[in-house]
């Protein structure tokens, strides 16, 4: 797992985007930024693969579990603004909500550019992204073949809730995103939330 406990940095794959991969081997997240880190925090040209979410790690480092560590598989941000770069999101499996990545809470303003989140699965809300109260933006990102198995959340591609949350979409794809019950094969944006889409 990624960590940069809220430092100020840059972690670049080399070589070009798709080459350096971090593999959660089904044991493990990809990666974790839970400081209150800004975009001045930087991720770029890494692949976050087999990751799942573990039940007892504590994420925002509270000295408790509570049911927010319990969520994202390739990633989670929490109260945090990170930047992704070329990265990608793949075949990463949540057994409870964001396959590909978890954005919690009202002071999460991450941005993903030209990333790619594709094969993702969760058991709950946001196969390939679940963002609950944050405002996360994706510029020229693609969301492909991701899955939620939720019988009420769904949003194979992406999942928008809370009342604080404000997702900006600008390009990109959603292709082939399914839900297995519940609504929302490529987006779903539960009540209170709203999902901003352009291009």
């Amino acid at each position: 797992t990624v960590d940069v406990d809220g430092k100020s940095i840059t972690v670049v794959g080399s070589g070009g985007a798709g080459l350096v991969v971090i593999d959660g081997e089904g044991v493990r997240r990809g990666v974790v930024v839970a400081r209150g880190e800004t975009a001045a925090t930087r991720f770029e040209n890494l692949v976050f693969r087999n990751g799942v979410n573990l039940p007892d790690v504590d994420i925002d480092g509270n000295d408790a579990i509570t049911w927010w560590d319990f969520q994202g598989a390739g990633g989670h941000v929490h109260e945090s603004s990170p930047t992704f770069l070329s990265c990608r999101f793949e075949s990463n499996v949540c057994g409870e909500s964001g396959g590909g990545i978890y954005i919690y809470g009202s002071s999460s303003s991450p941005e993903f550019i030209d990333c790619v989140f594709e094969g993702n699965v969760s058991a709950y809300s946001g196969g390939g992204v679940s963002s609950y109260l944050g405002s996360p933006t994706f510029i020229d990102c693609d969301l492909e073949e991701n899955r939620s198995d939720s019988g009420n959340l769904g949003g194979g591609g992406l999942a928008v809730t809370g009342n604080t949350s404000f997702v900006s979409v600008f390009g990109g794809r959603f292709a082939g995103n399914e839900t297995t019950v519940g609504p929302g094969g490529a987006v779903f944006v539960g009540p209170g939330s709203i999902l901003f889409i352009s291009g």
